[in-house]
């Protein structure tokens, strides 16, 4: 049986979502989004634009695929305040990283 991989997605941009709200950011959230960001959470400490992936068999090459979204970042223009975000659901929990300049770095909590 075909897994549902929209409604997956969803699942997890919604998580991700209630998740900044709680923590006191305002987030859109990009409903079907085959674009680069999935959510964008705005708050007193900036602007964050985040792409969600559930972390099943593409995330066996980490670094494929961190080089694969940071591609399609790449032409979005991106204010001074604003940070680049790749959140990764994996074994119930997330693995956060930032793209910084070129480079992804970890700031998981």
């Amino acid at each position: 049986m075909a897994k549902n991989t929209a409604r997956r997605g969803a699942t997890l941009e919604n998580r991700a979502k209630a998740q900044l709200e709680a923590a006191g950011y305002s987030v859109m959230r990009s409903a079907a989004s085959a674009g680069p960001l999935d959510l964008l959470a705005w708050g007193e400490d900036g602007c964050r634009g985040i792409q969600v992936k559930s972390g099943g068999t593409i995330w066996k090459n980490v670094t494929e695929s961190r080089s694969r979204v940071k591609s399609a970042l790449r032409p979005v223009a991106r204010p001074e305040n604003m940070s680049y975000e790749l959140w990764v659901w994996y074994e119930r929990k997330w693995l956060k990283y930032n793209l910084v300049g070129d480079e992804w770095t970890d700031f998981n909590d």
